[in-house]
């Protein structure tokens, strides 16, 4: 580890070579090509190596995700001396999914496996524990519970799936968990212990459905959120885990929501998203509500951007600022005199130009694991030690990645032809003047989804080769109210393809690109963009990319995995359109006729949410027509390839097929 409070010179280079500032000036004195070579490709396909840093409540241990054996496991690192207590592995095609401290020295594991052709990683509901230096360990729950195979020293076999709710800080022998035996039976919650994998049974949760279960500030399941398969909402009530459950509220399906976020500390009311009127925007703000009489107060809102997430203080028990992410993410604050916020605002200014949050804490709020990132910079962690005022630095999600190599990630807003506010982001290459050749990259999803400042792999790696990239959030994306997405639904093929039009034609006017330099390349969502964009806009794109992508909906409602249940059918008809005429007239495969832009087909054999069937129908649609395309297929990809050799090569096709058509102004 280093410290942020060395002495200057060691810090400055400490920040140079983090920021890759060192091999900028090497560049410069020595100019050959093997110092000065562009970033690899491999550095942009490869995943983060770190999904989460936690420590131990009394601050001795630190837990971290990392490789292991070949496989996403966790090491166990002893602060005072930074010597590693333990490295775990799960096993051949397993992996720790995620962990929680239940007790100084003992942490609970869930697991996930790779399954199916395309080795996609999946949670189990299995869980394991075992303390700090991997003794004891213990299978607590799960359908497995073979000793021989993985060596657990007992067996707890369970039929179910389980889930943490709480690890009961308070309470070093238990966790709270939630498990369902069967597929369509309610959930029962239980007190598990963690030394031996025997269980209390809490009671079954009221009614059948996708739950969200809030406990109070002693570890009691007093709340819980039930999804009905028609999408209304009926929420629970209890005063203790012995009680039963008393009807608290129900919403409809299009009514707006509420989402019980945490009880206050004296447990009388609730802190909750509360979902404005789509009139009002539809943005979600920050309110509380007594639990006895229902009085609501809104405690934050934005009159434009929805809120992002809460921060609570270090014990959980009261929130402290409200995170707000439109063009630059902020925090606004709820009480600015509030000790912990002091105190992480007073480390924030250590890290210029990026953005911080608390992601795990000791009971005492002595030491605080912290999460700084930014445009340019995915991600590192640092353990802050409150009492001595330092920070050091643990490991970075991508440590392969120099933030300095980046480009910025600049904000933009422009008016859409109906005069609609819309925002988006542009990426160029750093120290690059004049017009550029611009890759529109717009997102999938698409309801709900939206492109942020943080750093983003396809429009760095772009950027890196000499492309801008611009990235807008269409109607129908997430971020600012149910109406900006509501103004999307049914709007596949026409109000967000005239979005992106739109910002293509702001980017050419504004000299950010020229006419003829222009490409379009999008996943799931965004490669159906790309290629009706292609046919509705034939003379502004030269190229187009679709990477698992849909072209048919009338294919997609008979095929597509979501459709197979009630709640993805409801979906499909209100947020896409019903009908086989309608759904004819939004599908880019019977337009064909239109394109003028090269084509780029790439697609997993194995894909589920945008099946192959959506590959085949436009290959047969372009084949008709003796319209040439290139097309990259995968037999053993899903939804977006997964495999890190396949996602090197989809890069390196895509950078070539960009460069044949955007290398010079036609």
């Amino acid at each position: 580890m280093r410290s942020i409070e060395k002495s200057a010179w060691v810090t400055a280079l400490g920040k140079l070579a983090r920021a890759g500032l060192t091999l900028m000036l090497a560049c410069l004195l020595f100019p050959t090509k093997a110092i000065c070579a562009e970033v690899p490709i491999e550095d942009f396909a490869r995943f983060d190596i770190v999904t989460f840093s936690k420590l131990s409540p009394d601050g001795k241990y630190l837990a971290k995700s990392a490789q292991v054996d070949g496989t996403s496991g966790l090491i166990i690192e002893r602060l005072a001396d930074h010597k590693v207590t333990a490295k775990v592995s799960a096993g051949v095609e397993r992996g720790i999914y995620d962990v929680w401290w239940a007790s100084s020295d003992r942490i609970v594991a869930t697991l996930f496996e790779e399954v199916g052709p395309i080795a996609t990683p999946a949670a189990t509901g299995e869980m394991i524990a075992f303390n700090a230096d991997y003794s004891g360990l213990v299978y607590l729950f799960g359908f497995r519970g073979n000793v021989d195979k993985y060596g657990f020293k007992t067996a707890n076999v369970s039929d179910g799936f389980a889930v943490m709710i709480d690890p009961l800080p308070d309470d070093p022998q238990h966790v709270l968990i939630a498990a369902r035996a069967q597929p369509h039976h309610p959930e029962a919650i239980i007190r598990l212990n963690v030394a031996d994998g025997s269980r209390e049974s809490l009671g079954e949760l009221p009614e059948h459905g996708s739950a969200w279960i809030v406990t109070d500030q002693t570890g009691a399941a007093r709340y819980v959120s039930i999804t009905r398969s028609d999408g209304s909402v009926a929420s629970y009530l209890r005063a203790n885990d012995a009680d039963p459950w008393k009807a608290f509220a129900t919403t409809g399906p299009h009514d707006p929501t509420v989402v019980a976020l945490s009880f206050s500390r004296d447990g009388k009311s609730l802190y909750e998203a509360l979902q404005q009127a789509t009139t009002d925007g539809g943005r979600y703000c920050l309110a509380t509500e007594n639990i006895e009489n229902h009085d609501r107060k809104v405690l934050s809102c934005d009159s434009d951007a929805a809120m992002h997430h809460v921060t609570f203080t270090f014990d959980s028990s009261e929130p402290m600022a409200i995170a707000y992410d439109m063009d630059m993410p902020s925090k606004k604050p709820l009480a600015p005199e509030n000790r912990d916020l002091l105190t992480l605002e007073r480390l924030r200014k250590s890290f210029p130009d990026s953005t911080l949050d608390a992601v795990s804490t000791t009971r005492d709020g002595s030491k605080i694991v912290v999460l700084v990132r930014s445009d340019r910079n995915p991600g590192d962690y640092y353990l802050f030690d409150t009492q001595t005022n330092k920070a050091e630095y643990i490991l970075s999600k991508r440590d392969w990645i120099r933030p300095g190599d980046m480009s910025p990630r600049e904000p933009i807003v422009f008016k859409a032809r109906d005069g609609t506010e819309l925002h988006g982001y542009l990426t160029r290459p750093v120290g690059v003047a004049g017009p550029l050749p611009l890759v529109m990259n717009p997102h999938g999803g698409p309801f709900g989804i939206a492109d942020t400042w943080y750093w983003d792999a396809d429009a760095e790696l772009l950027a890196t080769r000499g492309y801008a990239v611009l990235q807008i959030n269409f109607r129908g994306s997430g971020g600012r109210g149910k109406a900006f997405e509501d103004a999307g639904k049914r709007g596949w093929a026409t109000t967000m393809i005239d979005d992106l039009t739109d910002g293509a034609h702001w980017a050419i006017e504004h000299k950010i690109t020229e006419q003829g330099r222009l490409c379009i390349y999008g996943a799931s969502y965004g490669g159906f963009a790309a290629l009706m964009s292609a046919e509705r806009e034939p003379d502004l794109y030269r190229c187009a990319v679709g990477y698992s992508c849909v072209y048919d909906l009338n294919l997609l409602a008979s095929d597509a995995d979501f459709i197979r249940t009630s709640g993805g059918r409801a979906y499909f008809d209100e947020y896409i359109g019903d009908g086989e005429e309608s759904l004819a007239q939004a599908s880019p495969v019977n337009y064909v006729s239109r394109l003028k832009a090269s084509l780029l087909i790439v697609h997993g054999l194995q894909d589920p949410r945008a099946p192959y069937s959506q590959a085949e129908a436009l290959m047969t649609a372009l084949d008709a027509r003796r319209y040439p395309y290139e097309k990259l297929l995968r037999l053993k990809e899903s939804h977006g390839f997964y495999t890190v050799e396949h996602r090197v090569e989809f890069y390196q096709r895509l950078l070539k097929f960009l460069d044949r058509n955007l290398a010079q102004k036609h």
